[in-house]
């Protein structure tokens, strides 16, 4: 598939490198239940062998709305035949993607200079794939996108870097369990360790663990992860997660010798595509944490998005105001371990997202997505009342915690007879995913290697969010319950007029 050029029209088209398969090929794919230690997947006990009548026992409800079917022995299944099922196919649409060419982010995520389809393809699928030019500088090995190399030579002790990143240990769900259980590390238990060495230490272990995934392509690291998903087994695997880099590289000391004449930065570096021609997003944030926070928390979450704590506010003044944003507007990071999965979400304020892995081309690096585009919204929160029962509240896709089988999904219909639509997307090393305001997504790690996070506004943001609040006020008529104050914002509420003032957001990042 040949890539635009700027003004030329966008190339779309469909994935089949590594997503069209044949069950054939799964011969060399482990069996979840023969996962143990020494493997990338750990699992935590003996892997119970599936039985239907033992998990609907499981996941029995005590409200009287009866649970959407899980799997094709289930009544009411509506999804993939039940071969596909077990051998770990995702159900879900195949995403279309796009090349940026030579084309901006304001271009492709706007819908300008003749990418108008890629905006459509955005709002359609709730989530692209944006295949960029010259993603890699040979000559000095490294991303042209994001050059990452001074972090292994980063001599600061972990334990002062508190508030900066995160390493978790993940636990899949299981048994009767819906959620993704997750412990952090404490960084003192790390004692004089610096993070360069943390990383080295972190890569090895990971490289360590999944050797026996190395022969393996995506699509069968994917179906070897739903398989596992599917037999309910507490399979566990570590996530090094929200690395604030730009407060990272200021509190930092490092040996590397950066270049005195840097290459001009590409136009699809993360912090460009949060702050492109156009962009409201800085102020945006702004306005938002000062309209939706409540009044007893505006004080805490105005000094950092990442972790409010003691030794955050012991910083100097220039490293918190990089944490404030974190994630947003600069840089969070991600160093993927096969298994580690992302969460059901949508972004802070129904903003857009934008996620590259920041690797070679060519290299067995790989994240499938799933998402749910915007207009399905209410739809989803139907499957998920039925699907939590009494453990569902207006807020759960907020915390975060919620892993959903794709195929699943895409099975339920709902009372009148609708149905989600579901689209897979399988990034791949130098790609970016990009998701729409309001878009639910989640998705699967399937290599090691870093991803950079940012979001992104224009000024199409507000009419976006509007219909997400709208849809929120219907959920909180039928539940009494509030949303929460980082979802989407209440328009309705007294500290949001019609429009938003000129004084607040100035149209620039």
């Amino acid at each position: 598939m040949s890539r635009a050029s700027a003004g030329a029209g966008i190339n779309v088209g469909m994935e089949t490198r590594g997503v069209v398969s044949s069950h054939n090929d799964l011969h060399d794919v482990l069996d979840p239940a023969q996962l143990g230690k020494g493997t990338c997947w750990e699992a935590k006990e003996e892997a119970p062998q599936f039985n239907v009548e033992q998990a609907s026992e499981q996941s029995a409800r005590t409200s009287q709305e009866p649970r959407p079917a899980i799997n094709p022995l289930e009544p009411g299944w509506m999804g993939i035949c039940e071969d596909d099922f077990n051998n770990g196919f995702h159900g879900a649409r195949e995403g279309r993607f796009v090349s940026a060419g030579s084309s901006s982010p304001q271009d492709v995520l706007q819908g300008r200079e003749g990418h108008g389809g890629s905006l459509a393809t955005l709002r359609r699928q709730g989530a692209m794939k944006i295949k960029c030019d010259s993603v890699w500088d040979e000559s000095r090995e490294c991303s042209t996108l994001l050059d990452l190399r001074w972090m292994e030579d980063n001599n600061t002790q972990v334990k002062s870097l508190n508030g900066h990143f995160a390493l978790l240990q993940q636990t899949l769900p299981h048994g009767n369990q819906l959620s993704v259980t997750m412990t952090e590390e404490n960084l003192q238990n790390l004692g004089d360790v610096t993070f360069g060495q943390m990383l080295l230490d972190v890569d090895k272990s990971f490289k360590g663990s999944c050797a026996p995934y190395q022969e393996l392509g995506s699509s069968q690291r994917e179906r070897l992860f739903l398989r596992t998903l599917r037999s309910r087994v507490p399979l566990r695997t570590s996530y090094l997660s929200s690395v604030a880099l730009d407060a990272l590289s200021e509190h930092a000391s490092s040996g590397f010798r950066r270049s005195e004449h840097p290459p001009p930065a590409h136009l699809w570096e993360p912090s460009s595509v949060a702050c492109s021609e156009g962009s409201i997003l800085r102020e945006l944030l702004g306005t938002c944490e000062r309209r939706c926070t409540p009044e007893d928390q505006l004080t805490k979450v105005m000094s950092s998005k990442t972790r409010e704590s003691d030794e955050q506010s012991n910083l100097p003044q220039r490293i918190r105001d990089l944490l404030w944003g974190a994630g947003i507007i600069s840089p969070w990071l991600y160093l993927m371990n096969p298994g580690s999965v992302f969460c059901c979400h949508i972004e802070d304020y129904a903003f857009g997202s934008a996620n590259v892995i920041i690797a070679p081309p060519g290299s067995h690096t790989w994240a499938a997505w799933y998402s749910v585009p915007r207009h399905d919204i209410g739809y989803l929160h139907e499957y998920l009342r039925e699907m939590l029962g009494d453990e569902y509240t207006i807020d759960c896709l907020e915390q975060r915690k919620i892993w959903l089988d794709p195929a699943s999904v895409s099975a339920w219909t709902s009372k009148e007879g609708k149905r989600i639509h579901v689209y897979r997307h399988l990034q791949g090393p130098s790609e970016y995913i990009a998701t729409d305001y309001g878009s639910v997504h989640w998705g699967v790690n399937l290599g090691i290697g870093w991803k950079a996070a940012v979001n992104f506004a224009f000024p199409d943001w507000r009419e976006a969010a509007q219909g997400i609040h709208l849809e929120y006020k219907k959920l909180e008529k039928a539940t009494g319950q509030k949303r929460s104050y980082r979802s989407v914002p209440d328009f309705d509420s007294k500290k949001w007029d019609t429009t938003t003032s000129a004084d607040e957001i100035d149209g620039t990042c």
